[in-house]
């Protein structure tokens, strides 16, 4: 009964860490015992700036996605707000979105409080809960994750590990694929979310990352910035 992220003890957390954050309509919780309830908290932040990132956020406005209350948001942040369902075409690309009949164009404005670094780390967290869900506490409390554990929990200044991101359908499904080589040296999950396919290297920092994302259409993420300057629609190695 070790945190997976701390390895404090968690005989008396009582809180369940989401796999994919609640606020996405996912349903699906590690083990009692598996996360503290003190990186459960602290993970609450990282998550909402999850929803911040303007790809996600439009998404989940479009489609209706509601709320871990079961309500459907009209607003994300303080940059976003959705119009009457219905009343527009969504397309996933970074500058606009426009409606057939109303000829309204939507700014896909990234919200001012949304932090580049936090969710890199956060996409990171989300691929190593799949892969705890998945594989069991025992394997991931493994040594060859504790520079992983480390970088989500306490990077350091500016420290930023490259990951891939391509379009996808949605499917209203959240899935993930493991792969790995034969000792386990190497660990990197396939994570699709919503709109969107990750590709992360778990075992540690792989600035190398395309190469390692042999037959998948991706951009990879290593520097602050390029999610803002990026176009989801033609994405490139």
């Amino acid at each position: 009964m070790l945190c997976i992220y701390c390895r404090s003890d968690t005989t008396e957390s009582t809180g369940a860490e989401h796999v994919i954050p609640a606020a996405l309509a996912c349903k699906d919780t590690l083990e009692p015992g598996y996360v503290c309830d003190k990186c459960n908290d602290y993970f609450a932040k990282m998550d909402y700036n999850f929803m911040l990132n303007r790809y996600i956020a439009l998404f989940v406005g479009a489609q209706q996605i509601p709320n871990r209350n079961g309500r459907i948001r009209t607003q994300i942040g303080h940059k976003l707000n959705f119009p009457e369902f219905g009343s527009f075409l969504f397309q996933l690309c970074p500058d606009q979105k426009e409606s057939t009949d109303r000829k309204w164009v939507y700014g896909a404005k990234q919200d001012e409080n949304f932090d580049e670094l936090l969710f890199a780390r956060g996409v990171h967290k989300l691929a190593f809960n799949t892969f705890a869900y998945g594989r069991g506490g025992r394997e991931a409390m493994h040594g060859r994750f504790d520079n992983l554990r480390r970088y989500i929990r306490r990077p350091d200044r500016g420290e930023i590990w490259p990951y891939a991101v391509g379009g996808a359908p949605y499917d209203g499904t959240y899935y993930a694929s493991l792969h790995h080589d034969s000792a386990f040296t190497e660990v990197s999950v396939s994570l699709h979310v919503l709109c969107l396919n990750f590709f992360v290297f778990l075992s540690g920092s792989c600035y190398d990352l395309a190469a390692k994302a042999t037959g998948q259409e991706v951009y990879v993420v290593s520097r602050k910035g390029q999610w803002q300057g990026s176009s989801i629609l033609g994405l490139t190695r």
